[in-house]
This record gives C-alpha cells, structure tokens and sequence, in this order.
C-alpha cells in the first residue's frame, strides 16, 4: 500500500510549488503522515528534519488524540491512535522499541501517553517503561521509594505522565496515601532521580497551572492533590464537596445490573454519566455532566450538561461502560468506551468550558470486535 501511494505521488511537480506553500500543507497534516513523507523523499526529509519546521509544526499542532493498546503477541505490539484532526485510526508498531527493555513472556499494559511519550506497567516484572515511537526510544523508570507494584496497584486519577513538548523529556508523578495523608511521588526524566513531597491541607487557592490528581473518591468525600512544579514542588490538598446527591455511584466502570452515575476523575474533573437500565440487560446514556473544583477546593461545580440533542446522535446500549478524561487549557476530553456482546464502541466527547461548545462524535471502527483492551489514553499530539 506504501508503496503505491510513492509511485503515484508526483514528487517533482509538488516542489514546483512555493516553499511556503509546501510548508502549510504539511503543518495541516497529522504526525504519522509526515514521518511517512520524510522516508518517502530526500527534499522532504530536509526540510522536514530542519529545526525552524519542527518548531512551527510542534506549536502550530492541534490535534488531540487517543490510544488504544490491544492485547495481543508481544511480536505483534501496536498501539492504535485516532487523530481528531482527520478522523481516522493510525498503526504505531512498537514491539521493536520494547523488546531491549521487556522480557519475554511479560504482560504488558498502557497507562498514560502525553506529547508521543507512552507508559506502559510490566505486569509480571512489576516495573514500568516509557516509549517514544517518534524519536524510537525506550527506558524503564528506577523502582519507585515505594517499591515494585503490578499494574492493579496504579490507580489511574491518582497518576500523571507530562511529557515536554520542547526537551523531549517527562515526568511521572503518582499519590500514595499511606495512612497519615497524602504523599507526591514525583519522577523527573532530566535526572532520573525521584522526589517525595507531603500534601498539605489546602496551602493555597486552586491555580490554573497546577497539576491536579485524585488520592481518593468516595460516597461522600473526594480527596484531590493539587500540584504545582513553578519551582519548589508543592502538593496541596483539596476535599471538594458534591452538590448532586448522587447514591449508589460508581468509580471508573459501570455494568448493565450496577445503580446509580458512573464518575470519572481526572486533571481536577469529574464527570458524571448517568444512563437508565434497558429491559434488565443493557443500558444507554441520558445525560453527562462535567464538573469542576471551585476557587477554595471546597466544592464541585457544575460547568456543563450535554444538550439532549447531541446524546441522541450517539445513542448507543452497552454492557459495560467506562472511560477516561483529560482537561488540558480549558478544553474537557472524554472517551467513552462500552461494550456489548463482545463488541467495543467509543465514544469521543470534548467540551470548551470558555465556549460553553460541546463536540461528540462516535468513533469510526478498528476492528474492535472481540478485542482484549489493554490500557487506552487520551493525550496531547506527539512532537516531532
């Protein structure tokens, strides 16, 4: 297919064209697309491979994306990415990267991507490795002050992967709390070293440059650490009271026979899915909610409900429910995944909290039929 699509691209009469005008075309597509151009050609590679196109192509990039990692042979290890900005799934080989850095027979799950870099938890090993197909790169992150967990251990809103778009190096942040309160664990990749910080109790007012993780969520009280990295690394913790009642809730999966909202969390968030049971045996969607941490920390607040008119556009009955959520410069990213009689369905939800503007599209099929998931993750573009 590759292949082809060389043959028939005319090369020569595309340069023929203005430098400037060649420059835009390639900053509207998607990452995937250009590496395929730079190996394709000599001159694109050139002017691809330049600092200044890099540059203008990271900053002007604003595609947002989701990933999905299907269970499968170790030999066979892809990651599947949807790109908002051309609707379509994208293949991410990355077996070969892994394979110096994970041995053989081990179980492997995704549990975080930001800016082209993707965490993955080893299982059986109990350690956890970071990849970056784009610069082709692999390592494993030193055993954590608390020692080797397995993947049940990480608990998602609990965690953070930040990758930096301009120095290609991250950081991998999780709380603990062992008793006496919350505790950061905050791993920089610039000096493979970690750091522990205790979380005080609210120090200061909620920020918009904080990074926010959930320590703990139950029926009537909500534990969330909000960080800031500006310089010292500080934790302040924040015990957010809801105003919706809701009983019976459930954290992170619903199933067909289980009562009450789903609730996601996540970056500060919380999502509220409600649905209602169909004939006993499946359930739909009816309304979600997103909320967010007032000024003090002290409450929830309600910032926006889907308009009735859009939920019906992806009616969809599921089994099971779950889902994942990113906040990122005001923008709320949800992904919906369900799943009936072994079919998987995802549905891509982002709401502009400025703007008051929902988005939400069904995603288009990948062969999700009878697949095992593996870990999916919603994340900011890859650099290149």
């Amino acid at each position: 297919m590759e292949g082809d699509w060389k043959q028939a691209f005319d090369f020569n009469g595309f340069f023929v064209l203005p430098s400037e005008l060649i420059e835009n075309i390639l900053f509207r597509l998607p990452l995937p697309e250009i590496i395929c151009l730079s190996s394709a050609c000599k001159g694109l590679n050139s002017m691809i491979s330049s600092v200044e196109f890099r540059r203008n192509y990271n900053k002007l990039s604003s595609d947002n994306w989701i990933f999905v990692f299907k269970k499968q042979p170790f030999k066979k290890s892809t990651i599947f990415g949807f790109s908002s900005a051309c609707n379509r799934w994208f293949r991410f080989p990355i077996a070969q990267l892994l394979e110096p850095v994970v041995p053989p027979g081990e179980d492997i799950y995704l549990l975080a991507a930001s800016a082209g870099f993707f965490l993955f938890s080893l299982n059986n090993c109990q350690e956890l490795v970071v990849t970056n197909p784009v610069s082709k790169s692999a390592q494993k992150i030193p055993t954590n002050p608390l020692g080797r967990r397995g993947t049940s251990s990480w608990r998602r809103p609990s965690m953070k992967l930040i990758g930096n778009r301009t120095s290609g190096s991250f950081k991998f942040m999780f709380i603990e709390d062992l008793g006496q309160g919350p505790v950061l664990y905050l791993y920089r990749s610039t000096t493979n070293m970690w750091n522990i910080t205790e979380a005080q109790e609210m120090t200061r007012q909620v920020k918009e440059n904080m990074v926010f993780l959930t320590a703990a969520h139950q029926l009537n009280e909500t534990i969330i650490v909000g960080v800031s990295l500006e310089t010292n690394v500080a934790a302040s913790i924040y015990r957010p009271s809801s105003e919706d009642g809701s009983q019976g809730l459930s954290i992170g999966l619903l199933g067909a026979y289980m009562t009450g909202p789903l609730h996601i969390y996540g970056d500060g968030r919380l999502v509220v899915v409600r649905s209602e049971s169909i004939d006993g045996r499946s359930r739909v969607i009816k309304e979600i909610e997103i909320w967010g941490l007032n000024l003090d920390g002290r409450k929830w607040k309600l910032f926006g409900r889907t308009p009735h008119s859009l939920l019906e556009s992806v009616r969809k009955h599921f089994e099971v429910l779950t889902g994942r959520l990113e906040d990122r410069e005001g923008v709320v990213r949800v992904i919906l995944v369900s799943n009936l009689g072994g079919r998987w369905n995802m549905i891509w939800i982002s709401y502009d909290s400025l703007k008051m503007d929902w988005h939400m599209a069904e995603l288009p099929e990948f062969g999700m039929k009878g697949i095992n998931i593996a870990g999916v993750a919603i994340s900011s573009p890859p650099i290149l």
